[in-house]
């Protein structure tokens, strides 16, 4: 009996092994917390954002190369690599450095200027005085 209890939940001990726990701390380049930046695994789904006094706990695949990355805004991104073992929690602190680039304009374009709807009126401001309106007289 107790053999049989043994097999039925080694799968599932065995799975709870492949994966590792990075914990860590975001910090600005003054030491000092980073609320809200995320924290992403790249090439898989999972990311977490940081509390606010900027801990983060992430859950990675072990026995493999793991890139981590870290970005918030008004700072610059930056990435780390690791590699853990079935079980292993590792602790680290990332320092992120704040953005003094310039951002590159926003241009928006009408493409459909002069386009014609059905229902829809274009008053030119220059013939607003010459449009009948029923307070007329009250400018």
């Amino acid at each position: 009996m107790r053999l049989l209890i043994v097999l039925l939940f080694f799968p599932l001990i065995a799975l709870a092994q492949k994966s590792a726990v990075v914990n860590g701390l975001v910090v600005d380049e003054n030491d000092k917390p980073v609320s809200g930046a995320i924290v992403n695994l790249i090439g898989k789904n999972t990311t977490v954002n940081t509390n606010d006094s900027g801990r983060f706990s992430i859950t990675v695949p072990a026995d493999r190369q793991v890139a981590l990355l870290f970005f918030a805004e008004g700072f610059n991104s930056t990435r780390k690599t690791l590699f853990l073992r079935p079980g292993e929690s590792e602790h680290i602190t990332v320092k992120l450095s704040v953005f003094s680039g310039n951002l590159d304009p926003v241009i928006v374009v009408n493409p459909n200027k002069g386009r014609r709807e059905p229902g829809r009126i274009t008053i030119d401001p220059s013939r607003t005085q010459l449009n009948p309106s029923p307070i007329a007289g009250i400018e």
